[in-house]
């Protein structure tokens, strides 16, 4: 994937994508005793001001503030400008660490890493 693509997570099918992944890894965390809560960490990375902008600011905000809510950390006027074999590289310059990534473009790309340590 290069920098011209990096609008990941972007539109309804994003954000559907991310709440349904949350919430259906958060619920499992109960039926694993070797996974916690404070082991998860779901990020959503839109390159706008906010999430959604199609349905308008305030609308897009209400949507942010559902999914913080339910445990999705929103990172807002950030692209990713690479993926390594980690995570990935944030427009910031930071790294994140990442086990799955989804990109939701103009068509949905998916890689997934299983690492056991």
């Amino acid at each position: 994937m290069n920098a011209s693509e990096s609008n990941w997570f972007t539109g309804f099918a994003g954000v559907e994508t991310i709440a349904g992944i949350n919430d259906f890894v958060r619920e499992a965390v109960d039926f694993y005793s070797n996974l916690r809560e404070d082991m998860l960490r779901v990020v959503r990375v839109h390159p706008g001001k906010v999430i959604l902008p199609e349905l308008g600011e305030k609308l897009g905000r209400y949507t942010e503030k559902k999914l913080a809510e339910r445990g999705v950390e929103i990172l807002v006027n950030t692209r990713v400008t690479g993926v390594t074999e980690d995570g990935v590289q944030l427009s910031t310059g930071e790294e994140k660490m990442a086990t799955l990534f989804l990109a939701c473009l103009r068509r949905c790309l998916l890689n997934i890493r299983s690492r056991f340590r």
